[in-house]
């Protein structure tokens, strides 16, 4: 038995419906689970409930519901992910199930604004015994820093962000050093492994393991001079799309998405495989079996094309037929005149010469 639930509620299936669910491997595709287009009926009162919210009127693009939906077949669960509604009429509606990372996938989209995310802020302590934490520490003891940062507006004007001083002075007859705060502006410079947790947290996910935080990464932090303490302010026109590959670039790492328990799992390329076990195969088949598409020519225009070659002797015989090269008598003439001569002997063999 199948069944459907979109938001709890148990969808009304076609009669003999037929429905593949593909899986495939994020790390080579990117994509996790999804299924091909399911169309439902809106003819029972059951569906027409779940989709009252459809107008003909609207595009596609504006319908953004990303109801939870569980495809489950004899008490399996065989997709737990997000609706996708591809497309209505006033009797149909036509939807797909993405999950995993095809799911995380349809979230980001193209055009989600990281400035559309609730990603919380930052609150940077008053105090300077306070603020020095944010300088000696790292993730994850903190998500930000506050290095020093040079802002500049042109060639004349200058700003120093985040500014900090050494005093040296004199304990116990030693000379030692301390940092001082000497600026008046104190802007937040988010560590990347925090700004990866509170993205997938603000897309309905937490990160179960980020292996970044065991290597030099998890010290890399975004430097920005923006005034805000908000953590999404500080990427201004950025898509998470556009942020994630570009972090995938840089790390070398691939985002592992798990459906039934909706965590994130970040993994770096190279050791991804490195503690997979080996499996032998002893008896390998030298065979195998070639099928090549012919593809046809499916208007005149097109079986009618050919190229204009060279009129020398070795293009000249390749337009002939293969049959008729195997039987052909090869002879050659020195001049046009011999040629003639030979043509006009009475011999029969000669009717069928094909001249080239």
């Amino acid at each position: 038995m199948t069944e459907l639930y979109i938001e709890g509620v148990a969808a009304v299936f076609p009669e003999n419906m037929n429905l593949s669910v593909k899986r495939e491997n994020p790390f080579f595709t990117k994509n996790g689970e999804y299924t091909y287009e399911l169309t439902l009926s809106l003819n029972n009162p059951i569906n027409a409930a779940l989709y009252k919210h459809l107008n003909r009127l609207n595009s596609i693009s504006e319908v953004k519901t990303k109801r939870k939906i569980v495809l489950i077949t004899d008490n399996r669960v065989y997709c737990n992910g997000t609706e996708i509604i591809t497309g209505w009429t006033e009797k149909t509606v036509s939807i797909q199930i993405a999950s995993g990372n095809s799911e995380l996938n349809y979230f980001i989209s193209s055009d989600l604004l990281i400035s559309s995310l609730d990603l919380g802020s930052a609150t940077i302590p008053s105090s300077t015994a306070a603020r020095l934490m944010y300088v000696e520490k790292t993730y994850p003891d903190v998500d930000f820093c506050l290095p020093t940062i040079m802002k500049t507006m042109n060639e004349e004007s200058e700003e120093i962000i985040n500014k900090w001083d050494v005093e040296v002075y004199v304990e116990n007859g030693i000379d030692k050093c301390r940092l001082i705060d000497s600026g008046t502006t104190y802007i937040a410079q988010h560590f990347l492994c925090a700004v990866i947790r509170k993205i997938c947290n603000a897309i309905g996910y937490y990160v179960e393991l980020n292996q970044l935080e065991q290597t030099e990464f998890v010290s890399i932090y975004f430097p920005h001079s923006i005034q805000t303490t908000q953590y999404a302010e500080m990427f201004p026109g950025w898509t998470v799309k556009e942020l994630f590959e570009e972090i995938e670039k840089l790390t070398n790492v691939s985002f592992f998405i798990n459906s039934q328990k909706h965590f994130v799992q970040v993994f770096i390329n190279n050791a991804f495989y490195k503690n997979a076990k080996l499996i032998s195969i002893k008896n390998v088949i030298d065979t195998y079996q070639v099928e090549v598409d012919k593809e046809k020519a499916e208007t005149l225009q097109e079986s009618n094309v050919s190229y204009d070659l060279p009129e020398d002797e070795f293009y000249l015989l390749s337009k002939l037929k293969k049959s008729i090269l195997n039987i052909a008598i090869r002879k050659s003439f020195d001049s046009y005149s011999s040629l003639s001569s030979y043509m006009r002997t009475s011999d029969d063999k000669t009717k069928g010469s094909v001249i080239v």
